[in-house]
């Protein structure tokens, strides 16, 4: 019965397709065939087509003659090979583009690097002249299918700068800095003596700025040896030193091989330069690297958006992602799917590696559908979909912001009535989910290791909306990197109505922020902290607590305006090695500290936790819990069903 199974599939599959055109696409096939057939040319030459763009243009001249029924495209097993972009525009409204069952396609815009030859004890080079005058510039490198890093100074950590912008942040609703930054202090950065010297080649350096929520990647133009300053070629999100930060790094610099597996393009003289790994043979290694920035765009118009696309169980590979500043949240960088004024679309089981930019990068896609897609090393963000209606489900995301690390893992914003649930986000340098989207459900998302990169975020971080459900999530292990701090969960700036319920937090430091945030609840969450613990509610108000259970290994702190909390019926807090304390902010100014006494029937005592399972906290027998009326907590079933990648 089991040897039965791929025919049932196939025969499903051609009962589900009868009623559309649908054409087919193989390494095997013929652009000179009609592609109506999956298999072969048959008497009619009727077999599949050889290239996308072939496909495309048959279910064009299709659609034309019959506009009201809808056309697939199927990719048979192999690698198809863009040079440009696939574009779909409205005339492709209603297309499927999915691999055929029981296969797995891959869409690569990968061109491949040949010609290698030793240079020197260690490191190999091969030709690329295109770098040389401008027409091929990348960032990203594969060897037999394998992420490799570039090369960077220094080689672990960062560098710190000496530039200063000691102006006062006012907050984004505030209008951003109180004094607005010149062009020179937003293009200038001023080094210390030894870690940039006159051996940087400016044609192949690249600096990342790092600020505090954002970082800038910008390209040195010239270099003030008797200031020690850097001169960019455009200006910076924000002038190196603000918010403090004085970090940065140095990218794509022979200086910077330090260990097998890096490399970095040398503009200069038209060569990729390589350090291989242990038992590489680049005699016979497979390099490549990404041409086209967008595998495929899809581009409509606000009034003429093009609507019901999908894409479904694709890999897609090896984009590129030209130079800039990457912008707040990366997002000026485009996606490998890049998508424009589109309307209920969809994708779908799609796997996206080794990309320089976003794995997905739509904007004005009302209507969008993201589920169980794979994303794993990309340069920027994992999904970031703005409109209303999008929904969010089932991805795996890991490894992103390799390049520009301010990407997050999901980002939604613009819109009302996103839904942003059972998603698993490991391993990322800022936000696991960023939420701009009003009246959304953020719900059983599993995260883990965020924020090890920047400041001032966390694993949920949702603001300048209303009406959010924060509930039933699992965060885990954030980075606290400083500065203005991470959180498990985050409502920041015109949060309001908000409800954050059932999340659990663990290992991290602050397990909730809230800023510039009012009459917002949070009920039912469980906070394990294993050090020092702080909750914040700067310039917040009308905040409830309400049955919630923080358990800190060491002292517990919370900061609020006295307006802040108004209410905190039966909320449980333990110590084990420290005391509650109660800082009494005024703006942001502490104006006392005392201990927290607790009121509406919180109490300070052991809650007795029992962990019998990872994501399951329940009490033992004798547990205050059970006499304030706390359930245990279950967020076990939080995250993506798709197997771990590795």
């Amino acid at each position: 019965m089991q040897k039965l199974k791929p025919l049932f599939l196939v025969l499903l599959f051609l009962a589900q397709t009868a009623w559309a055109q649908t054409f087919y696409v193989s390494p095997q096939g013929n652009d000179g065939w009609s592609g109506i057939q999956p298999d072969g040319a048959g008497a009619d030459n009727g077999g599949p087509f050889a290239s996308l763009p072939q496909a495309l243009q048959a279910s064009r001249d299709w659609k034309q003659a019959n506009p009201d029924k809808p056309a697939k495209i199927f990719l048979r097993q192999g690698t198809y090979y863009l040079d440009t972009t696939l574009d779909l525009f409205g005339v492709d409204s209603g297309l499927t583009l999915a691999a055929y069952p029981g296969e797995s396609p891959v869409i690569s815009g990968g061109r491949r690097i040949t010609g290698w030859e030793k240079a020197g004890d260690h490191l190999w080079e091969a030709p690329v002249p295109e770098a040389r005058n401008g027409t091929w510039d990348f960032r990203v490198l594969a060897v037999n299918g394998e992420w490799r890093p570039r090369a960077r100074l220094p080689e672990t950590g960062y560098f710190t700068h000496l530039s200063r912008f000691d102006v006062r942040w006012m907050s984004t609703t505030g209008g951003g800095w109180q004094v607005k930054p010149t062009q020179e202090q937003l293009t200038r950065l001023q080094y210390q003596p030894g870690d940039i010297e006159a051996w940087m080649d400016l044609n192949n350096a690249e600096v990342a700025v790092y600020h505090m929520w954002d970082m800038s990647m910008m390209k040195p133009v010239s270099i003030d040896s008797g200031t020690n300053t850097l001169i960019f070629a455009y200006p910076g999100e924000h002038p190196p030193g603000a918010f403090g930060i004085s970090n940065y790094l140095v990218w794509n610099v022979k200086e910077g091989l330090k260990e097998p597996g890096q490399w970095y393009l040398d503009r200069t003289r038209g060569k990729v330069v390589y350090w291989p790994r242990p038992g590489e043979d680049m005699d016979k290694a497979v390099v490549m690297a990404p041409g086209p920035a967008n595998l495929i765009r899809v581009s409509g118009y606000k009034d003429q958006p093009v609507s019901n696309i999908s894409l479904e169980n694709l890999t897609l590979t090896l984009a590129n992602a030209p130079l800039n500043k990457g912008g707040v949240g990366s997002k000026d960088v485009e996606g490998a799917v890049q998508m424009s004024y589109t309307l209920n679309c969809s994708l779908a089981g799609l796997r996206f590696d080794d990309l320089a930019g976003w794995a997905v990068q739509a904007k004005g896609s009302d209507g969008l559908t993201v589920k169980d897609c794979r994303v794993v090393e990309t340069g920027a963000g994992g999904i970031h979909a703005e409109g209303a209606g999008v929904v969010v489900s089932g991805n795996w995301v890991e490894k992103i912001g390799l390049i520009y690390p301010s990407g997050n893992a999901i980002d939604v914003e613009k819109g009302l009535g996103a839904q942003i649930l059972r998603n698993t986000i490991k391993d990322c340098p800022y936000d696991g989910i960023l939420n701009m989207s009003g009246n959304s459900l953020i719900g059983k998302n599993l995260i883990d290791s965020v924020m090890r990169e920047l400041h001032d975020g966390g694993g949920i971080y949702s603001g300048f909306c209303q009406g959010v459900t924060i509930r039933g999530n699992w965060v885990m292990n954030v980075t606290n990197m400083g500065g203005y701090g991470s959180s498990a969960y985050y409502l920041d700036e015109q949060s309001t109505g908000c409800l954050e319920e059932d999340n659990l937090s663990v290992n991290v430091t602050r397990p909730s922020q809230n800023h510039m945030a009012h009459d917002n609840t949070l009920r039912h969450n469980f906070f394990i902290v294993e050090g020092d613990g702080q909750m914040d509610f700067a310039r917040c108000k009308g905040y409830t607590l309400e049955n919630n259970v923080i358990d800190a290994q060491g002292k517990f702190t919370f900061s609020a305006p006295a307006e802040g909390i108004t209410s905190m019926p039966d909320n449980l807090i333990y110590c084990a090695q420290g005391q509650v304390t109660l800082k009494t902010l005024l703006d942001y100014n502490p104006q006392g500290t005392a201990d927290f006494a607790p009121r509406d029937g919180t109490l300070l005592a052991d809650p007795r936790l029992e962990n019998p399972k990872p994501g399951v906290y329940g009490f033992a027998p004798g547990s205050p819990a059970l006499k304030l009326g706390i359930a245990p907590l279950d967020d076990s079933d939080a995250g993506s069903s798709i197997p771990d990648p590795k």
